[in-house]
């Protein structure tokens, strides 16, 4: 699975070239931070974001984020990995990307018994719109995605379930 997961990171960001930072076609503001709503993480998440690599209007960045699920009176820490391509122009995008979203089953599938504890992903492939402009510092994200579930014990079996969703984020970029 890290081979997998290597070899996919090696793959799309060898398609960038190093460019030099007198680069005028670029956004110079590399990080951001945002609220996702209904998104990979469900209801919400808090999420920072960070460019990698650019080669004119292509743009590859890396997500990290985090949230608590709840389902009834369980709780469980929910952790966000995507990267995401960034197509387009000054300020308007067309983004791209497949998260993975981790979190614990023991209290959200079973919460009257206590059984061990596993730890379940969802894959969600997303296409959608983004406006971030180089000059202001507003980022506003908005995509379409279905969850693909696992069936448990860390990624052996990708088909439980195909729920589409909709992801709307707001936050700042600097």
């Amino acid at each position: 699975m890290k081979t997998y997961l290597l070899f996919l990171v090696f793959c799309l960001t060898s398609v960038f070239e190093i460019r030099s930072q007198n680069d005028t076609s670029v956004t110079t503001k590399r990080n951001a931070v945002y609220v996702e709503l209904l998104g990979n993480a469900g209801l919400y998440s808090f999420n920072y974001e960070r460019q990698i690599a650019r080669q004119r209007n292509n743009y590859f960045n890396l997500r990290l984020g985090a949230a608590y699920l709840w389902w009834r009176e369980a709780r469980t820490p929910v952790f966000v990995v995507e990267p995401i391509y960034l197509k387009g122009g000054k300020n308007h995008f067309l983004e791209l990307s497949i998260s993975a979203t981790f979190f614990s089953s023991r209290k959200i599938f079973a919460p009257e018994a206590n059984p061990p504890k596993e730890i379940r992903a969802s894959f969600m492939p997303r296409i959608g719109y983004r406006y971030q402009s180089p000059n202001k510092s507003l980022l506003f994200r908005f995509g379409v995605m279905p969850i693909i579930l696992t069936q448990g014990r860390f990624l052996p079996m990708i088909t439980r379930w195909y729920i589409p969703m909709l992801g709307l984020s707001l936050g700042k970029q600097f």
